[in-house]
């Protein structure tokens, strides 16, 4: 991909951000990121109930972010303890899936 292509996509999510930013915290680092999907909660049925269990997804430069973080990883977004899930690579960004830890 050409240098001018990948300037535009990086200031299309720079400029993005600028409207739409988050922070995620990763491994004790703070990132800037929008999200890729909404908070959700679900329930997971189980022998004497029900849990509730949290997960989304954020979008992470990789100007912010060089490498994909660790699948397991602790992650703090919105105030909610997580763990990193699954990490897509979306060639200028990191699609990350968090899902939030249980109490």
């Amino acid at each position: 991909m050409d240098a001018a292509t990948v300037t535009l996509f990086n200031t299309a999510t720079r400029q993005h951000q600028s409207i739409y930013s988050e922070t995620i915290t990763i491994g004790g680092n703070n990132y800037t990121c929008t999200e890729s999907s909404l908070i959700n909660a679900d329930f997971n049925y189980e022998a004497g109930g029900a849990l509730q269990w949290i997960h989304a997804a954020v979008l992470v430069s990789k100007l912010d972010l060089a490498t994909e973080p660790a699948r397991g990883t602790a992650a703090t977004f919105k105030g909610l303890t997580c763990r990193v899930t699954s990490v897509n690579d979306l060639v200028f960004n990191w699609e990350i899936s968090i899902v939030q830890m249980s109490d």
